[in-house]
């Protein structure tokens, strides 16, 4: 990973919208003065029981559990739940690093602060005390101030970067330019000083998985193609994607299986284009299958998607074309068989896809042959 810089946020917020910067900022100042919170609390000198708050995308949790087999280790005795948004559920469902999963919908931007009230009964329906709660996101849908609502949690952790900073108990500074697995390291510091962060490990049924996978695939060799993302702006337009199939039918001859929902089989039917090698397979596994799908490849190409972080995960080599949405420096997929293409584009990082998307206009023959010479290598003109 490239050196950058690491600036520290304490009590800032992350926005680039000054209205909602100056609405943090008087919310702030008015929770100061309202629930009297300049006077800490002392953390617990033992933690009994402890509750995980995160909302994100399947990414972030998987991401998640690089911090959960060290938080364990040095807290054997520790309970440890978490609160959870549905996309976070669906990935961690089946791990036994938690004791209690509560889950609540998806609520994010100007409807998280529209359901407050809902997110905070949400909270205490759950109907336990906890000695302490840290919040795992650092933007403003951060889940700290219906949980402080609440009255669940004796002590509360997070970060100020999303408003709200009255309701914590301990704030621990967003250091940026490093990843985001970094930031949850050091959010859980605060109570488990020699935490550490390892390759991620999502629990479930490999078994199960593996069965749909080869019903669904066959036997041989495959290389997995995945290239839809929940915002289709940060997708390939359809020439790039023709020109990686077509490279990969001209340059290997290894078997190609196109993955992604039902709703994204118009990635592969606005081509116009068919190959018996090339297999759709749109809509035809449920997360896990997914997954495992990825980690029995010889590799996968993909855009800035979960399908990179799997691929990392399962130490199959990735080619992933990023966007210039999103921290390319937080986000990253790690992996030692990692390649990522980027265009770097002054606007990056915007955190709003456009109407131009320049930063997905990739060279993607380029992209693809250092990445096969680099990662790839041994699929390169192979003989069947």
């Amino acid at each position: 990973m490239r050196s950058h810089p690491q600036k520290q946020i304490v009590d800032g917020y992350f926005t680039r919208k000054k209205s909602v910067n100056t609405f943090l900022t008087v919310l702030n100042t008015a929770g100061k003065i309202f629930f009297l919170r300049w006077r800490k609390k002392n953390k617990p000198s033992t933690v009994k029981k402890l509750l995980l708050v995160h909302f994100g995308g399947f990414g972030d949790a998987l991401l998640l559990t690089s911090v959960l087999d060290s938080l364990k280790e040095h807290m054997p005795q520790c309970e440890i739940d978490i609160m959870a948004n549905t996309d976070v559920h669906h990935i961690l469902q089946h791990d036994n690093r938690f004791t209690h999963f509560y889950t609540m919908d998806s609520r994010f931007g100007k409807r998280y602060l529209l359901d407050i009230i809902k997110s905070r009964r949400d909270f205490a329906h759950i109907q336990q005390k906890y000695d302490v709660a840290v919040c795992l996101r650092s933007f403003m849908d951060n889940g700290v101030l219906p949980l402080y609502l609440s009255g669940i949690s004796n002590y509360i952790v997070g970060f100020a970067t999303g408003g709200f900073s009255f309701a914590l108990d301990a704030i621990s500074p967003w250091i940026e330019g490093i990843h985001e697995t970094g930031h949850y390291k050091d959010a859980l510091k605060q109570i488990c000083p020699d935490i550490s962060v390892r390759t991620p490990r999502v629990m479930y049924d490999r078994h199960a998985a593996s069965v749909v996978v080869r019903n669904t695939v066959g036997e041989e060799e495959y290389l997995v193609v995945h290239l839809g993302s929940r915002e289709k702006e940060r997708t390939l337009d359809t020439a790039r994607t023709k020109e990686i199939l077509l490279w990969l039918i001209e340059n290997t001859t290894i078997k190609v299986v196109l993955t992604g929902t039902d709703s994204e089989a118009y990635l592969w039917e606005r081509l116009d284009y068919k190959n018996d090698r090339i297999k759709p397979a749109f809509g035809a596994f449920d997360v896990f299958a997914f997954m495992e799908c990825i980690a029995q490849s010889a590799g996968v190409i993909t855009v800035e998607t979960f399908a990179a972080h799997v691929g990392a995960m399962a130490g199959v080599p990735v080619l992933s074309f990023w966007s210039g949405v999103t921290d390319y420096n937080q986000w990253q997929p790690i992996g030692k068989s990692v390649h990522v293409m980027r265009q770097h584009v002054p606007c990056a990082p915007c955190f709003k896809p456009c109407n131009e998307m320049e930063c997905m206009r990739h060279d993607v023959v380029g992209g693809l042959s250092t990445a096969f010479q680099q990662s790839f290598h041994n699929l390169l003109n192979r003989k069947p």
